[in-house]
């Protein structure tokens, strides 16, 4: 964690090296600390180099670590910046899960290169900075990357960070109520450049027809979807149902919804999976004739359906 290369100075200097594989690097380093799984820090000024270097060092354990940072402030070349609130828990092989309560692109920054295989974000920011494309593509061992946020589904710059990774596991989350009719082409167009995509989760407050046409097409071999209601309404029923066929690789698939689905069961009708999960709270009795068709094309089939909740 030592700001080793920092030029910066201090009335009371500390460096913490967790664990290094250059030791060199600074002189005067204070002894491993490998067993160390709580870090909590309040009220710190330091550097940028220095927050890189402690997210750096905690990849260099074996062991999950808890980090909290409290009313951090970063200095960077264009001027201070606070943070007020960050929650980071390092996992095991090499995972990170960072919880941010407000706008924080410099921590976002820090991550840079980094050898991370798992990311998962939680966060208020607004992404309004160039930088968020860099990041991404910069962790080229990144494989799983979950994006639990408010702002980024009302903006491009989601789609356009996406574009072109490598991941194999992309889970998004909002609380949004619908996909933007501006935004349907740079989301399809960043989903079908995930070409080593194999797993697909989205969960949003309330679907549409919009975001089913934005799937249509995929090599991925498992959906997960979650909607509040609308998207799995029968006016979206041919929409869902073309987008569902034409994933021709599809192997599992998951859907919650927490409403009563009625379209559900239509677009389900005929697909070639091996596994079916629905969880769903309220079955109407009306549904039940379809849900037959359904049991009997995936048995048929020689495939697994698995029904959830209170059918």
């Amino acid at each position: 964690m030592g700001d080793c290369a920092s030029t910066s100075t201090a009335l009371h200097p500390v460096g913490i090296v967790l664990k290094s594989a250059d030791p060199s690097q600074c002189a005067d380093f204070i002894p491993v600390l490998p067993s160390i799984n709580k870090i909590i820090l309040r009220n710190v000024t330091c550097s940028f180099s220095w927050q890189r270097s402690l997210l750096s060092s905690l990849l260099t354990l074996n062991h999950e670590v808890m980090c909290t940072l409290l009313d951090i402030s970063i200095e960077c070349e264009d001027g201070a910046k606070r943070i007020r609130r960050a929650d980071i828990n390092k996992g095991l092989n090499n995972s990170f899960r960072i919880n941010i309560e407000e706008d924080s692109p410099n921590l976002l920054k820090a991550l840079h290169g980094l050898n991370i295989k798992t990311l998962c974000l939680r966060e208020d920011l607004d992404v309004h900075h160039s930088d968020l494309s860099k990041v991404f593509s910069s962790l080229t061992h990144l494989e799983t990357l979950s994006i639990e946020t408010l702002a980024w589904f009302v903006t491009s710059y989601l789609w356009k960070a996406l574009h072109g990774l490598n991941i194999k596991t992309l889970c998004l989350r909002s609380a949004l109520e619908d996909l933007a009719m501006h935004h349907v082409i740079e989301c399809s167009q960043s989903l079908s450049s995930l070409t080593h995509l194999e797993t697909l989760c989205i969960d949003l407050c309330c679907g549409s027809s919009l975001l089913w046409k934005a799937l249509h097409g995929l090599n991925i071999k498992s959906l997960r979807m979650g909607a509040m209601s609308g998207g799995l309404n029968v006016e979206h029923v041919e929409c869902q149902s073309q987008s569902l066929s034409s994933l021709t690789h599809l192997e599992t698939l998951s859907i919650t919804a927490r409403f009563d689905s009625p379209g559900l069961w239509k677009a389900l009708h005929g697909l070639n999976i091996k596994s079916l999960s629905i969880d769903q709270k309220d079955l109407n009795v009306d549904d039940v004739e379809s849900l037959s068709a359904v049991t009997i094309i995936t048995h048929t089939a020689g495939n697994a359906y698995t029904a959830c909740g209170y059918i």
